[in-house]
């Protein structure tokens, strides 16, 4: 990451205002020196202002509104200095920066307030219900300043009963974290010009009672996060229409998804990336909705130990679909549980329009199938659920449904685990349970309203000499 040198400029010491891009690929856009009349909020790693060390740093005398005297050490702006007036960029390094109940910040067009980019830096922002602090644009449009940036050094930063107006641009969020340790409550995003919040934190803190009902801006990419840090989304966020929350990547640690009152959007592969010797549970919480673009997947334990728990209730289920108005014609790729994945869970769960060559729910070389339990698939052209190998049988299957299965069984699984499948499952026409390979233990199986077919040989065999129920035979129970 390139580096922001402190150079001395008569009296004072001026930083150039680091314009780092967090749309695409984080950048630095100034030319690293110094310039008269750029706003300054520390020095570089291992730096003292004016040669001097931190604890001999001064801060401006006075209130100091326009920031025109370079900020550094600990600084706080105040209700009585209010409003203070931003025309370029403060960037907050090797210090606090502390924001008072009530304080208004009114930024010119192209400012941007930016916390720890070369070196730690912290904003504390906590205003209360009858004095937030207020982040504006001076230009009352969306757009008219770019926005509030806590970058990978913001750790320990908090805004709290706060407003951000008019922020974002064209390619930069009216809020952007980067920083893991951060919390954001009751905080009201408006007017911005395409996206209000983005996320790029491997993990996160706290985001809650976030208002974006007016943020207007564009729904299609309103919110953006990490899979890591959308474990930080609490209660009380407030979204307006058609508004989703783009979601990408992978996590090394556990995540719950919360149902957010938008849904959650996914492109490629979303999956649970855990340390050697540690294991990444994946959680999808009743009434949570996901939408999948074209092609896109979820995967668990194919590289290491991970788990997936879907915990839909009758009132709540949770919804998996293609969205849009091809989705049938699109579709997108299910679910896959690899050798590491731990027995999953599914309960309440309405997946869709998963592709020809991928069922909804797939299982290769697991650990155990889990429980499947009130799951409906409908317009699954590959299949509901397609079992290759597990070494442990289902521990419920049972009340789902299989409606409009197109390109093959509803249900595809080797007849040794096709133990008491539950006759609660309903079966649309022409659908059926497809058995294949060989049994080496007992093995009952359950009346259904759809057909079994039997693929190949299907053999009843004792496991190493040994038989499958006591001598004379093993028995294959079709009841």
């Amino acid at each position: 990451m390139k580096k922001i040198l402190a150079v001395a400029v008569g009296a004072l010491v001026f930083v150039s205002a680091c314009k780092k891009e967090v749309a695409k690929e984080p950048a630095p856009a100034g030319n690293g020196s110094a310039a008269p009349g750029t706003q300054n909020a520390g020095t570089a790693p291992g730096d003292s202002a004016n040669g001097a060390p931190a604890a001999d740093r001064k801060n401006p005398e006075g209130c100091n509104s326009d920031f025109s005297q370079a900020i550094q050490a600990n600084y706080s702006l105040t209700e009585k200095c209010s409003p203070y007036t931003l025309s370029t960029e403060l960037s907050v390094a090797e210090y606090t920066l502390t924001i008072e109940p009530g304080v208004e910040i009114r930024s010119k067009e192209g400012a941007a307030i930016s916390i720890g980019y070369n070196s730690r830096g912290k904003l504390i922002a906590k205003g209360t219900a009858e004095k937030p602090v207020r982040f504006v644009g001076e230009g009352k449009t969306p757009g008219s300043w770019v926005g509030v940036r806590l970058f990978e050094k913001a750790d320990g930063s908090t805004i709290e009963n706060a407003v951000i107006e008019n922020a974002g641009t064209d390619d930069q969020p009216a809020l952007f974290v980067e920083s893991r340790d951060v919390t954001i409550k009751t905080v009201k995003i408006t007017g911005v010009k395409k996206q209000a919040l983005k996320i790029t934190a491997e993990g996160a803190k706290e985001f809650s009672g976030i208002d974006l009902k007016d943020a207007a801006g564009d729904a299609d990419s309103l919110v953006e996060t990490t899979l890591s840090a959308a474990n930080a989304f609490g209660a009380g966020n407030v979204y307006p229409d058609k508004a989703v929350i783009v979601l990408h990547g992978a996590s090394a640690s556990d995540v719950k998804l919360t149902a957010q009152g938008a849904p959650w959007r996914f492109s490629g592969e979303l999956a649970m990336n855990a340390p050697e010797g540690k294991s990444a549970t994946l959680t999808i919480e009743a009434g949570t909705a996901l939408q999948a673009t074209e092609g896109a997947s979820i995967a668990i334990g194919y590289n290491s130990t991970g788990a997936l728990r879907v915990q839909g209730t009758a009132e709540k289920p949770v919804s998996m679909m293609r969205f849009g108005p091809d989705a049938k014609t699109t579709p997108w790729n299910g679910i896959s549980l690899f050798s590491n994945a731990q027995a999953p869970q599914f309960e309440y769960l309405r997946i869709e329009n998963t592709g020809a060559d991928h069922p909804a729910i797939r299982f290769d070389a697991t650990r155990g199938l889990g429980r499947i339990s009130h799951v409906t698939f409908a317009n699954c052209a590959a299949g509901g659920v397609r079992v290759e190998s597990s070494r442990d049988r289902f521990t419920e299957f049972d009340n789902n449904s299989f409606t409009d299965i197109t390109g093959g069984a509803a249900v595809r699984l080797p007849t040794d685990l096709a133990h008491s499948l539950g006759a609660a499952n309903t079966f649309g026409p022409k659908q059926f349970v497809e058995l294949f390979g060989s049994a080496d233990r007992d093995t009952v199986l359950t009346a259904l309203t759809g057909p079994y077919r039997l693929t190949g040989d299907i053999q009843i065999n004792g496991k190493d000499g040994t038989p499958a129920i006591e001598p004379p035979h093993p028995i294959l129970c079709i009841g």
